[in-house]
């Protein structure tokens, strides 16, 4: 295992991953050629769709298969758990692919902060469910979050 990680940029990515309720979607967000497939209200169109597929599974079911919290651990450990993860099946190997592979990851949380602090933390590690810190362009949406 290599002790130092790498930075990798895929420039024939061409899709944008959602991190949503502990679950993985994921649009097509350029053409092979650079063009923007999408407008504005497709994205909008896309986000509410995704939300209302979301919330039809309960956070209690989702966390179960959740892997942001093994993102938490020391990078190692990270490292080889994630290594388990990806030769356990094709389907782990592929979903770990669309992650990496993403232009950005935008991450919807239900988590309201109380206070500034606590969006800075959940900005850094989430809620500890689905939130993989591998991508190099990670963003994250809190709904209903105003600070004074």
């Amino acid at each position: 295992m290599n002790d130092k990680d790498t930075v990798a940029v895929n420039p024939d990515s061409t899709h944008v991953v959602v991190l949503e309720n502990n679950q993985i979607y994921f649009f097509q967000a350029l053409w092979p050629d650079g063009k923007v497939t999408v407008s504005e209200e497709d994205i909008y169109d896309i986000l509410i769709a995704i939300k209302a597929d979301a919330t039809k599974l309960k956070p209690e079911v989702t966390s179960r298969n959740a892997l942001g919290v093994l993102t938490t651990l020391p990078r190692r450990e990270w490292a080889a758990a994630r290594n388990i993860i990806q030769k356990h099946s094709a389907h782990n190997a592929t979903a770990l692919d669309i992650v990496d592979g993403a232009l950005f990851v935008l991450c919807i949380d239900d988590v309201v902060p109380k206070d500034i602090s606590e969006a800075a933390a959940n900005m850094l590690h989430g809620t500890y469910n689905l939130r993989s810190e591998d991508n190099l362009i990670d963003y994250q949406v809190c709904f209903e979050c105003v600070y004074v």
